[in-house]
């Protein structure tokens, strides 16, 4: 899995730090998305290789 720590990861947890500092802030957190990046065979014959994308079953 790849992710990339991006500015607005960052910002969000300025954000959160910020906001959890006031007394009327219980709970503050940063919201943020982590994308992964899935492997995709250049190979045109691949989806008549089914042997090549078995996921473990029978």
């Amino acid at each position: 899995m790849k992710s990339s720590f991006l500015e607005s990861d960052r910002k969000s947890f300025k954000i959160a730090n910020r906001l959890i500092g006031l007394k009327e802030v219980l709970v503050a957190e940063p919201k943020i998305v982590v994308q992964e990046m899935h492997y995709k065979p250049s190979n045109l014959l691949y989806i008549q290789q089914w042997y090549l994308n078995h996921n473990g079953g029978n």
